[in-house]
Order: C-alpha cells, then sequence, then structure tokens
C-alpha cells in the first residue's frame, strides 16, 4: 500500500510530474505487471492504482476536491479499459478505494476492548479535546508495529500543549493462511504495549478501514473527521521525524478548511 501520509512526496505540492501521469495511465490500460526499466522488480496493477491515488489523496487535502475527481475519472476509465485485472489486483484497488472513499468523513465508531495504559485510564478515542488526532492500526502479530507505541506515546506526551494526540489500535486474528504469522501471547502484548496509548480493539476494525500493510496510519482533524491515511514507517513518532513534518510543516497550518 502506498502513504498517503508521507509530508513530502504524497500532498498536492508534490503533484506527479505531468509526464508521469500518461504513463501510469497508459500502464493500467495494460491490466498487467510492469517490469522495471533496470531491475526484474514487478509493479502490479494494483500497486499502480494505488500510486495513482496518491495525487487523488493530495488534491483532496488541499481542498481540490473537483481536481481529485477529475483524476480519479481518469484512472477508472484507464483500468476500464483493460483487457482483464488479476483477482488478487482487484481485491487491491477495490481496498484502496474503501480507504480513500473514508476521506473527508467522520471516524467509523471503533470499539475498545481494553487499554494497556493503566487499569484507570478511560478506554476512549479522544479526539474532541485535540487540534489533530494521530491512529496506528496493526495486528497483534506485528512485533515492529507493538514497538512502535512507545515512541508514539512518548510523542503524544511531547505534543501535550498542542495538544495531538496519538493512539495505537491493536488487533487479534487467527489466519488461515500459512504466510500469516501467529497472534502474539498476552505475555507478549504486556511486554511490548503496558503503560502505552495502545487499545486493543475487535479484529472486524482492519475490515473497517480495509486495511492491508500495516502499520496503518489514520489522521483525524478536530471534528474527528478523517483528514487522511496510510502506511506509516517505523519510524514515523521518533524525535524530528516523519510525523512531524506532517503535523507542523502540512496540518496544523492547514486545518481549514477540510476536505470536502
Amino acid at each position: 500500500m502506498k502513504s498517503a501520509l508521507d509530508p513530502d512526496k504524497t500532498w498536492a505540492s508534490r503533484q506527479l510530474e505531468e509526464n508521469e501521469q500518461p504513463v501510469l495511465l497508459a500502464a493500467l490500460r495494460q491490466g498487467t505487471a510492469l517490469t522495471a526499466a533496470h531491475s526484474e522488480a514487478q509493479i502490479s496493477t494494483g500497486d499502480l492504482f494505488e500510486s495513482g491515488l496518491e495525487l487523488a489523496y493530495a488534491y483532496r487535502f488541499d481542498g481540490q476536491a473537483p481536481e481529485a475527481a477529475a483524476w480519479l475519472k481518469e484512472m477508472d476509465a484507464a483500468l476500464a479499459a483493460a483487457p482483464a485485472v488479476s483477482v488478487a489486483d482487484q481485491s487491491q484497488i477495490d481496498a484502496a478505494r474503501k480507504r480513500y472513499a473514508l476521506m473527508g468523513h467522520h471516524l467509523p465508531a471503533i470499539e475498545i476492548l481494553k487499554s494497556f495504559a493503566s487499569p484507570t485510564t478511560k478506554a476512549a478515542i479522544d479526539w474532541k479535546s485535540a487540534k489533530v488526532t494521530i491512529l496506528v492500526l496493526f495486528p497483534d502479530w506485528c512485533t515492529q508495529c507493538r514497538k512502535m507505541m512507545k515512541d508514539l506515546t512518548a510523542f503524544a506526551i511531547v505534543n501535550t500543549d498542542t495538544p495531538i494526540h496519538a493512539y495505537g489500535l491493536v488487533y487479534s486474528q487467527k489466519s488461515e493462511k500459512a504466510a500469516t504469522p501467529e497472534p502474539a501471547s498476552a505475555e507478549e502484548l504486556a511486554k511490548d504495549l503496558q503503560s502505552t496509548n495502545t487499545f486493543l480493539v475487535p479484529a472486524s476494525t482492519a475490515q473497517t478501514f480495509a486495511a492491508m500493510d500495516f502499520p496503518l496510519g489514520i489522521l483525524l482533524s478536530s471534528k474527528g473527521t478523517i483528514r487522511t491515511l496510510g502506511v506509516l514507517p517505523i519510524d514515523a513518532f521518533r524525535s524530528d521525524s516523519y510525523l512531524e513534518k506532517i503535523i507542523h510543516r502540512r496540518v496544523l497550518g492547514s486545518l481549514d478548511p477540510e476536505p470536502k
């Protein structure tokens, strides 16, 4: 999954180069994986669609809904012209569309089963008293995601005065797929998540956000509206890094108007 949260690469100020757009549309019309020019790496149709969707996210974030709609219409037309799209690519495209459709809407209801912060911590996502709220969704088998929660908690503490709120959302789900790692044990969760701003949520939460890659970051406005969402790097919450650039360069100075 491409990230719609990249502070330097995915906003309208860093739009796809004009000469890249025709190339991407032409590739989508083929409906097959492309091989990189200088390697054997292949780019699937699903990946191509998500790459193009970055521009629609960027337009929407900057309040340019007509431009976003026009670009999405061009991509849809290119896909419609493709002779065939694989089942895997179509599933990826459908999930990407579902995530994109959440942008500009209020955060869906999320059931919280447990707080790892402390036994007395109120198990609730408090976006109402924050200028910006960041949610990070991940499955419990993602070891790096679990360890990331300490950085997330420290980030929220440092930004208390702004205020910026940050919460981890972890879920457990056994899968019959051999490639899916086993869920973490209760002991592993306690070791990595105790005293962090992390909530245990139902596995269905991943379906709500059509999450396929992790950690999935969801950025909310002070009104609880989803401003954008996308995959985060593991070091996103470390000092002077990814999310500080997003919040301070791109968000706090442009909270209004929200994308429509």
